[in-house]
């Protein structure tokens, strides 16, 4: 597989338009593990949690140890990692060779509010983004102009476009008053993506990002225009997509959506029960309810309502039913799949991705589940984007090439549906403006 670079013939490019570059500096453990300590001081609900808690090393100790064994790597070397997977062979659907692969790794604001634990002699810091920041785009300079000794220079397939994380909490708005220690959300939006137009074209917008790839010489201040693909928010980590009844942060939503409306920015919400949780009302802030007086304002807005729900309901919407004692109690609010794609038809620029859904273990039922939603509901398919969520879906696959040869070779999906999914869809996502 050779290198292609953009504008360079007929030559298409594969998209992953949801995947992690995250060591383990990056996420917030203390904040995560914190959840569950209250629960283990009741002895008899500590020792249930326990064992549950070997029981689920025990069946999946090789998963925990192959994703540590990922995230113990720099940046750079976790590139690499993916960039190899998709060198093992070509990359082919329906006769059609992808000789060059964009991905979007999403950036996560990891920073988090929460109660000090008493028994404890060094409570928590707020952990900031900016190392995170600088990490991934140090590792993809050093990706894309390094050396691996080891190996000579194999072919560098993967061009990393990544995704700003913001919790709008995290910013003020307008003027600053006396002792802020937040960053402007203006000026932020601007000096990323300020001199983005809706009068550019899709070969436009996606020339500036190759030009701008591996730029980046360590200095978080010359970062800036065309660094960023989009924005990605997280709402189980506190991020609250429409408050109510706080008008401070309601103006900083709205100006986050008014101004990615206008320029064509696209936005990624983490939009599942599951995931990363620090929020104590983390599943409620992630449903797509939560969307929907976004969009009835923004009705043009470009978001990703990512994982398109949860695996499970997804079968469930498929072929009725319900999903057992998971309808309690988190699937109170509906069925997630189902509300999503209501969204997708009744809006035209949103969209959603599968990201970790079609693992090994559960490939089959979700593909089958797949092929009879699009059916039913064929809008769906000119909107659903191809994601890995790698390295996060090594809880449950070998590899990123796994992951990618199961959708590859599944047989409930067209050729087209394929390429729709992993090229046209995310391409009008990223870079059209409409």
């Amino acid at each position: 597989m050779s290198t292609a670079r953009a504008g360079e013939g007929d030559k298409k490019y594969f998209y992953d338009v949801h995947c992690h570059v995250q060591t383990l500096s990056h996420p917030c453990l203390y904040a995560y593990l914190r959840r569950f300590l209250p629960l283990f001081s009741v002895p008899v609900v500590g020792m249930l949690l326990g064992a549950a808690i070997v029981l689920i090393f025990k069946s999946k100790q090789k998963n925990i140890a192959n994703l540590l064994s990922v995230m113990e790597r720099n940046a750079s070397e976790i590139l690499w990692l993916m960039n190899d997977d998709f060198n093992k062979s070509a990359v082919e659907i329906g006769g059609r060779r992808f000789e060059s692969v964009i991905i979007t790794p999403l950036l996560m604001d990891f920073w988090a509010k929460v109660p000090a634990i008493r028994q404890i002699g060094y409570q928590f810091q707020p952990k900031s983004i900016l190392p995170q920041v600088l990490d991934v785009f140090n590792g993809i300079a050093e990706f894309q102009w390094g050396t691996r000794i080891s190996d000579g220079n194999p072919p560098r397939v993967l061009s990393p476009f990544p995704f700003m994380g913001i919790n709008t909490k995290h910013f003020y708005l307008g003027v600053a008053k006396p002792g802020e220690k937040r960053t402007s959300l203006e000026k932020t939006l601007n000096k990323y993506f300020g001199d983005r137009s809706k009068n550019e074209t899709l070969e436009q917008n996606r020339e500036r990002a190759f030009f701008n790839r591996g730029t980046f010489k360590g200095d978080i201040e010359d970062l800036g225009w065309r660094q960023f693909a989009g924005i990605k928010v997280y709402p189980p980590l506190d991020f609250d997509p429409w408050p109510v009844g706080i008008s401070e942060e309601l103006a900083k939503v709205r100006c986050l959506y008014k101004f990615c409306e206008e320029k064509g920015i696209p936005i990624t919400s983490h939009c599942s029960p599951g995931g990363y949780k620090v929020a104590d009302d983390a599943e409620k802030l992630a449903h797509p309810s939560k969307w929907a007086p976004v969009l009835a304002e923004f009705p043009n807005l470009k978001l990703n309502l990512a994982h398109m729900g949860e695996r499970l309901e997804t079968r469930a919407y498929a072929f009725g039913g319900t999903i057992g004692i998971k309808k309690f109690p988190i699937w109170l609010w509906g069925n997630w799949t189902e509300d999503i794609i209501d969204l997708v038809e009744k809006y035209p620029n949103v969209y959603t991705d599968m990201a970790y859904a079609g693992y090994e273990v559960c490939s089959n039922s979700f593909y089958e589940a797949l092929r009879v939603i699009i059916a039913r509901r064929p809008k769906l398919g000119d909107r659903l984007m191809y994601g890995s969520d790698f390295s996060i879906n090594l809880q449950d696959s070998k590899g990123y090439r796994e992951y990618l040869d199961v959708f590859l070779k599944t047989p409930h999906l067209t050729d087209e549906q394929k390429v729709k999914m992993v090229n046209e869809n995310p391409e009008r996502f990223l870079w059209v403006n409409s």
